[in-house]
């Protein structure tokens, strides 16, 4: 009942000491080696969470069915996986020499490769979330068993690591534009985390339904968003 809670208790602590802020403002190639990494857990936490079986004990605390819709989750993991590659981009510098190709010299083979194929193996990497959060997936690790509660903590900790490095990269860029674009920027950004963070933790409450679950969930969203705001 209590896993959801120390999760985002922990992840409330790193955001509130805002680490790792400066570091991911200027692209680089070790930013985006974390970033794959931490996605690669995440997928890794969400098919925990899934392999977990859901509590028969009835409860009105259940999320509600139209969010649990597979067609739903996949629309979700598909957007999530898009701003994934829009921020593995970022990382790798792709749009600041995307903006200053005027001043290099590029065959049809360097073309190819730069426009083409490396976004089409990120897009192709960040498509891998939909296999995990939408198709079906046989949950049997039983409530009965002594590994349940383990699993469900650590599936939630390796989704929160990638909702950590999420909030930050999008506090950075946020610093990188100018006033007149920062309220559009803010309120996209909030839309994100809710279609990136929400679903997982929804999947998480479907097979342990219980209200401190729900309330911590909304404190951490809370706490993203001022991180992302202020």
């Amino acid at each position: 009942m209590f896993g959801p809670v120390f999760a985002d208790f922990l992840a409330m602590l790193v955001l509130f000491s805002r680490l790792g802020g400066k570091s991911l403002q200027t692209p680089s190639g070790m930013n985006s080696l974390v970033l794959g990494i931490l996605y690669s857990f995440l997928c890794v936490g969400v098919y925990m969470i899934r392999k977990l079986e859901s509590s028969t004990i009835p409860s009105r605390w259940q999320p509600p069915e139209w969010l649990l819709n597979i067609k739903v989750r996949r629309v979700l993991a598909l957007l999530f996986g898009l701003m994934l590659m829009t921020m593995l981009a970022f990382q790798l510098g792709y749009f600041a020499t995307a903006l200053d190709l005027r001043t290099l010299t590029m065959d049809e083979g360097n073309s190819s490769a730069f426009f083409v194929f490396a976004p089409g193996a990120w897009l192709g990497f960040s498509m891998l979330y939909i296999l995990v959060s939408a198709f079906p997936v046989n949950a049997n690790i039983e409530t009965s068993n002594g590994k349940y509660v383990f699993v469900a903590v650590l599936g939630l900790l390796l989704v929160q690591g990638m909702l950590l490095f999420t909030v930050i990269q999008i506090q950075t860029l946020l610093w990188l534009v100018g006033a007149n674009m920062r309220f559009l920027l803010v309120f996209l950004s909030v839309i994100f985390l809710l279609i990136a963070f929400v679903p997982p933790r929804v999947l998480y409450q479907k097979r342990v339904p219980y209200l401190p679950g729900w309330v911590s969930l909304f404190l951490l969203l809370l706490v993203s968003f001022w991180v992302v705001i202020f």
